[in-house]
C-alpha cells in the first residue's frame, strides 16, 4: 500500500518466523470491506465520549447464561476488571473489591500500542517523514551512531516491530533494569550491540517502545504524553491521564499510562472504528489498518499462534491458523499481568481486562469459551430473565473477591 506511511527508505523483511505473502496481504486489505459492514453496527447518533450507554446481552445478541459461566472459572486468575462492549453498548461490566468503574490502573505495555497510535497521528501531521524514518535522522549527534552504518539504518518500522537487531535480555527483565537504571534511556538502548540484521529478527524490547517516544518527542518539542493529551486522549473524552517521563524527561514509551476499565475500552472502541470517533479521523484509516496487521507469526508448545503488528498482538478467531482478514482477527493491546484491549472486528466488540496475572495471554481462554461463544446473532436475541439474573448474580459474587496485587503492581516493565 503506497501511502505517506510507507515512503523513506526501502524496508527489509522480517522473516524470522512467517512472512507475509502477496496474497495474504491482498487477503486482508480485502478483509477491511466486512470490517466496516460490522463496524457500521454501533448504533448512530451516540458516541460514549462522556460515558458509555448499556445494555443486556440479548439485546445485543448475546447469551448472558453463557457469559456468566466465566465467572466459574477465575479461581487464581487474578482478574480485577472486565468490560465487555458490544455495538458500542457495555453488555458486561465486572469489578472486583479493590477496583470501580472510576479506578484509574497501571496498563503498563497497553501503552505500547497507544504509542502506536501517537506515531501514526505524528506521520499524518507531517512530524515524521513515514515509517522509513531513521533514529539516525532525529538524533544525528548520538555517539552510539559515530561510524556504525547499520544502526544508521534503523526506522521507526524496525521499532514498531520489534525488529531492530539490538540485543535486549528478557531474562528477569535484565535490559529494561539496566536501561531504568541510566539518565537517558533512549540512548542506553541505541547504544546497544546489533545481534541481528536489521528487520530479519523479532525480539520484544522495552527500549523500541521507548526509542518512539524519544524521537516523536524530539520531533514535537514537547512531552510525548501533552500530545497524546491532546490529540488522543481529549477527542475521546478522557483526561486526568497519569504517564510519567525518564530521567530525561521523554515520556515512557514502553508503559506508564494509567487508565480506567472503561477509558480502555474507548481506546479499543477507536480502533474498532478504524480512528473515527464522532466524524472526526483522530487516527488515520490507513494507519489502523497498517498497525494492527501481522507481520510476523510465533506458534507456541500449544499450537496456539499470535502475530506482531506495530506495538499490536494479532490473533486469529481460530487460534491455530494466522488470521487471513480482519474478518477473522482479534487484535489486542497487552501488557504484563494480563492489562487488555481486544478489538474483535468480526463481531463488532471489544473487552478490556486489567489483572495480575503471570501470564499475560491468559484472558485467551476468557475471550474463546465464555464471550466470543455468548455471541449467537447479529440481531437482538428473546429476553432471558433466568440468564441475567444468573450473569447479575455472578457479578456481585466477583465484587466480594479481593487480590492482594490489586490494583496491579507497578511493575519495572511491561
Amino acid at each position: 500500500m503506497e501511502n505517506q506511511y510507507v515512503k523513506g527508505k526501502k524496508q527489509r523483511p522480517i522473516w524470522r518466523w512467517t512472512l507475509l505473502s502477496a496474497a495474504a496481504i491482498a487477503a486482508i486489505v480485502a478483509g477491511t470491506v466486512g470490517y466496516v459492514v460490522h463496524a457500521s453496527g454501533l448504533k448512530p447518533n451516540y458516541w460514549p465520549t462522556r460515558e458509555w450507554r448499556t445494555a443486556t446481552p440479548e439485546e445485543e445478541g448475546m447469551d448472558s447464561a453463557t457469559l456468566a459461566g466465566l465467572f466459574d472459572q477465575l479461581d487464581g486468575k487474578h482478574l480485577h476488571s472486565m468490560v465487555i462492549v458490544r455495538n458500542g453498548y457495555i453488555v458486561a461490566e465486572a469489578y472486583n473489591h479493590d477496583l470501580n468503574a472510576s479506578s484509574k490502573v497501571h496498563v503498563l505495555s497497553v501503552t505500547k500500542s497507544i504509542m502506536s497510535a501517537l506515531a501514526g497521528i505524528a506521520i499524518n501531521e507531517g512530524k515524521f517523514k513515514g515509517i522509513g524514518q531513521t533514529i539516525y535522522e532525529t538524533f544525528p549527534d548520538w555517539p552510539a551512531f559515530s561510524g556504525d552504518d547499520g544502526k544508521k539504518q534503523l526506522t521507526l518500522q524496525h521499532l514498531m516491530t520489534m525488529s531492530t537487531g539490538l540485543a535486549w535480555d528478557n531474562t528477569n527483565e535484565k535490559s529494561t533494569n539496566e536501561m531504568m537504571g541510566t539518565d537517558d534511556w533512549a540512548q542506553y538502548y541505541i547504544s546497544q550491540p546489533l545481534a541481528a540484521q536489521p528487520g530479519t529478527q523479532f525480539m520484544y524490547s522495552n527500549g523500541s517502545a521507548h526509542m518512539v517516544s524519544a524521537m516523536l518527542q524530539k520531533r514535537l518539542g514537547e512531552p510525548t504524553s501533552q500530545y497524546a493529551a491532546e490529540k488522543l486522549f481529549k477527542p475521546l473524552g478522557i483526561s486526568d491521564v497519569e504517564w510519567p517521563a525518564d530521567p530525561s524527561g521523554t515520556t515512557i514509551g514502553a508503559w506508564g499510562v494509567h487508565l480506567t476499565t472503561r477509558e480502555m475500552a474507548k481506546f479499543g472502541q477507536l480502533y474498532l472504528m478504524q480512528g473515527n470517533w464522532e466524524g472526526q479521523q483522530i487516527v488515520p484509516k490507513d494507519w489502523v489498518e497498517l498497525s494492527t496487521r501481522e507481520y510476523v507469526t510465533e506458534e507456541g508448545p500449544d499450537g496456539d499462534r499470535r502475530g506482531y503488528g506495530y506495538f499490536w498482538w494479532i490473533r486469529a478467531l481460530d487460534h491455530t491458523k494466522d488470521p487471513a482478514s480482519r474478518e477473522d482477527a482479534i487484535f489486542s493491546a497487552i501488557g504484563s499481568g494480563g492489562q487488555r484491549i481486544a478489538v474483535i472486528p468480526k463481531y463488532n466488540m471489544v473487552v478490556a481486562f486489567t489483572a495480575n496475572n503471570s501470564d499475560a495471554f491468559f484472558t485467551n481462554e476468557l475471550l474463546d469459551r465464555y464471550i466470543l461463544s455468548s455471541v449467537k446473532s447479529s440481531r437482538p436475541l428473546k429476553e432471558n430473565a433466568a440468564g441475567q439474573a444468573l450473569l447479575k448474580q455472578k457479578i456481585g459474587q466477583f465484587k466480594q473477591t479481593s487480590d492482594p496485587g490489586s490494583p496491579p503492581a507497578e511493575y519495572t516493565a511491561g
